[in-house]
């Protein structure tokens, strides 16, 4: 699996995520689980409803942040290691630990640096009131 294909799993799996929260928060109170004692057919119908409707919101804030590509240009800086010789290396399934080794005692210890996690959660939630007010609307 080359670094485009990591990197687009990697991104279909955060916006997937969101749109699975976002639908979870929305259905809480509504969901389909007898949380309730009743068993009214209407009561399950709106139940359904609503939680469709919160995975549909879900789905509109996730393609807002595709269309964005700004969190892609966060994924994509913060794995653009993987497209080194090494990180080809690891990719293709041909590193040994070995290999490993010498490289990080060739180029000494990794600089730790910011995974980014308080603006990407930003443009999350930025996301999802866009998506909020646009269906007010």
């Amino acid at each position: 699996m080359g670094e485009k294909e990591i990197l687009s799993s990697t991104n279909f799996a955060c916006l997937s995520k969101i749109s699975h929260s976002i639908a979870l928060a929305g259905a809480s109170g509504r969901s389909v689980a007898r949380s309730t004692a009743s068993d009214d057919a209407m009561d399950l119908v709106h139940a359904h409803m609503g939680s469709m409707d919160a995975f549909a919101l879900g789905l509109v804030a996730a393609a807002a942040i595709v269309a964005d590509a700004q969190l892609d240009a966060i994924v994509h800086d913060r794995y653009a290691g993987w497209g080194g010789e090494l990180g080809k290396t690891v990719l293709a399934g041909k590193a040994t630990l070995s290999d490993c080794e010498k490289y990080v005692l060739k180029a000494g210890e990794p600089k730790v640096r910011s995974g980014q996690q308080e603006l990407i959660e930003n443009l999350v939630a930025e996301s999802v009131r866009s998506a909020v007010v646009d269906r007010l609307a």
